[in-house]
């Protein structure tokens, strides 16, 4: 069958992925070939990207790619940010083929499969939790009744059928498809994959599911709760494959329990220090303070790890217990100070905005803040994401619509705190003017000016001990213009 999968972006100018890959459906683009399929991959954010944020030019290529590649089966994901410009996206491959079905998969559609199929007539099926096996029972065209994990349309009626049960064994997946996306764009030399490194980074998923309950978190949704490892000879063999054939300097572990298996994580570790990938890789993963070790610690930097993203979240530990974290202030500041003391940079997730939160829980989290000095700092406003205990809460008080849009658009109008809006946004931008903005700069400005430093003195040193050199560079350069 003939397939296309489609990613796609917003309108708004402020919205972007960045540069991170959408590797859910590069992973069902991958098991689809392996099926036999033939599979095309629109990605809107590259045509957005490229029309310089001009959404008329992007729904004009797209049209033309979509009446090239006339496909015979259509899938779309969608996170809830994305859900309204999925429902755009419907509707023009609708219109183009009215007889195709289209179906749509992602987060949203775990969390409101009926929902949607009511909202928007031009999607014919929603696809619940992981889709790489749903995708290919629908793309070799098996009777809907008997497709597992799927919600559709029968006459006036909508049936959801029964779940699909997670993918037991990982390995037993093909690396996602990234041919199919354009990873000239998604390997681009910046600084945001690892916050502050100029590098040819990507980002690798090695787990899903999440056994936590963490009150603002919906990322059990589509993997479920139980977790599930790739092996460590499948991770190594990925990364491999990102260094041959993309050229790739650094990675970035996308996947909360990555750290969580100890004796797995000792294992990729010393696997790539065996393999000599830690020569050839810098790289940055997330993990919860509580599971952070001094020989963690010490064999991570050995591995070639140079940052560590932690969800500390708050430096109140009464916001901490109501976002049922599991975890204490104290842990906060020592998993801090022990990565301070490993050598190894640490970045900082903050949360400002929690359901009942306090003028002074938020001076506590900037106290944390200066405290520790985080080599980078990332402080986010909360959003009630659906299916959360904070979105069930909220929507049982009637304090939130389900406008998805406001996940795009500026949500600073939302207050779910013991302070005044006006009191909210002061504290926010004082944070972000005062802290988190002269944090990041001054440790992004001493990083690379030391990088910088540090390769002038070796060309110093190697020019002082071989004059000869010098002359040979400067016939090189003048050569070469």
């Amino acid at each position: 069958m003939n397939i296309c999968l489609i990613y796609p972006t917003s309108e708004n100018p402020k919205w972007g992925n960045g540069i991170w890959p959408p590797l859910g459906i590069a992973y069902i683009g991958a098991v689809l070939e392996k099926k036999g399929h033939i599979v095309h991959l629109v990605d809107e954010e590259i045509i957005f990207h490229k029309h310089k944020n001009n959404i008329r030019k992007t729904i004009d290529e797209e049209t033309c790619l979509l009446k090239e590649i006339k496909p015979d089966l259509v899938g779309i994901t969608a996170t809830t940010a994305l859900i309204n410009p999925a429902y755009r996206t419907s509707r023009l491959v609708k219109k183009l083929f009215p007889d195709i079905k289209i179906v749509l998969g992602g987060n949203h559609a775990s969390i409101f499969p009926e929902e949607i199929l009511e909202e928007c007539e031009s999607i014919d099926i929603t696809v619940r939790g992981e889709g790489e096996y749903t995708m290919c029972d629908l793309a070799d065209r098996q009777s809907l009744n008997s497709i597992k994990g799927v919600s559709y349309r029968n006459n006036d009626m909508i049936v959801s059928n029964s779940d699909r049960d997670p993918i037991g064994d990982l390995d037993l997946l093909p690396f996602p498809a990234r041919h199919l996306l354009d990873m000239g764009y998604y390997t681009q030399r910046a600084s945001n994959v690892i916050r502050g490194y100029q590098l040819r980074a990507t980002s690798v998923m090695t787990t899903r599911g999440c056994p936590f309950k963490c009150t603002f978190c919906a990322g059990s949704k589509v993997f479920g709760k139980k977790v599930r490892y790739l092996s460590p000879e499948r991770v190594l063999s990925e990364l491999e494959q990102l260094v041959i054939d993309y050229k790739v300097e650094g990675v970035y572990f996308t996947d909360d329990m990555f750290l969580n298996n100890e004796k797995r994580a000792y294992e990729i570790l010393e696997l790539m220090i065996k393999k000599n990938l830690h020569k050839r890789l810098k790289w940055c993963a997330q993990a919860k303070v509580n599971v952070i070790t001094e020989n963690l610690l010490g064999i991570m930097k050995r591995a070639g790890c140079v940052q560590i993203e932690y969800g500390f979240e708050s430096g109140s530990q009464r916001v901490l217990d109501k976002l049922n974290k599991k975890t204490t202030v104290e842990q906060n500041y020592r998993a801090a100070r022990m990565t301070k003391q490993a050598g190894i940079r640490f970045l900082a997730n903050i949360i400002v905005g929690t359901i009942g939160e306090t003028e002074q829980d938020i001076k506590e989290s900037m106290k944390f803040l200066h405290a520790v000095k985080p080599n980078h700092i990332s402080v986010y406003k909360l959003i009630p994401l659906p299916a959360t205990k904070v979105f069930e809460e909220l929507e049982s008080k009637k304090m939130i619509l389900r406008d998805w849009d406001i996940y795009i658009n500026d949500n600073t109008k939302q207050n779910f705190t013991n302070i005044s809006s006006s009191k909210l946004l002061n504290m926010l931008n004082d944070i972000q003017t005062n802290i988190v903005m002269p944090n990041n700069n001054v440790n992004y400005i001493r990083y690379n000016l030391f990088r910088t430093i540090k390769a002038l003195r070796l060309l110093a040193s190697i020019l002082l001990k071989h004059p000869k050199r010098l002359h040979r560079i400067y016939r090189y350069w003048t050569d070469e213009k």
